[in-house]
This record gives structure tokens, sequence and C-alpha cells, in this order.
């Protein structure tokens, strides 16, 4: 094994190890967990995802919010609506958990 020194040296770059930290901090919420995986679906408005998952208008802000800073979603303005929709990125994470759970294949 290498000892201690050797041990250290096999973990990834503390930069790595902190945007993995960040990203799981991200998802550790059901709400976002649960907006990120919908939005596999498409494009959706935001009165969709605030029936989806049932909360105020302003903690459905304060989690897309989140989802954006992460760059995991972005959104558009379609006259008066709001959609959001995945990042390449933010595919690439909701398609890893549901293949983690077993539902995506």
């Amino acid at each position: 094994m290498g000892g201690v020194c050797g041990l250290s040296r096999r973990l990834p770059p503390r930069k790595t190890l902190d945007g993995i930290a960040a990203l799981h901090s991200v998802l550790s919420d059901l709400v976002r967990l649960q907006l990120l995986l919908v939005l596999l679906e498409g494009k959706l408005c935001v009165c969709v995802l605030k029936r989806i998952v049932a909360c105020p208008d302003t903690r459905l802000s304060y989690h897309l919010g989140i989802l954006k800073k992460a760059g995991l979603v972005k959104s558009e303005r379609d006259r008066s609506y709001l959609h959001y929709f995945l990042t390449a990125g933010g595919r690439r994470v909701a398609d890893g958990i549901l293949k983690e759970a077993g539902k995506g294949d």
C-alpha cells in the first residue's frame, strides 16, 4: 500500500474532491433531486415543476437557483413562461443517478 503517503497519492487532487463534494451537496436535497430527474423529460415550465415538487414559489426558486449555479440546469423565457431544462452535464448526472438506481437503461 505504501503507507500513509502512498494512500494519499492515490486520492484524486483536492480540486477534484471539492467538485465532487459540491455536487453531492447540491444533490443531497430531495426537491433538487426530483427537479433534476423530472427535467430528463425535457423543457418544463415553472408551473409544472411547482406542481411536481409541491412547494411554494420562493422555495422552488431557491432550489432551481442552486441547480443553475451548479451548472446542471438552464432556463429560458418564452413569452410569459419560464422554462427550465438540463444542461449536458445535468443530463449526464441525472442519467447516472437513474443508472445507479437501476431505472435507466
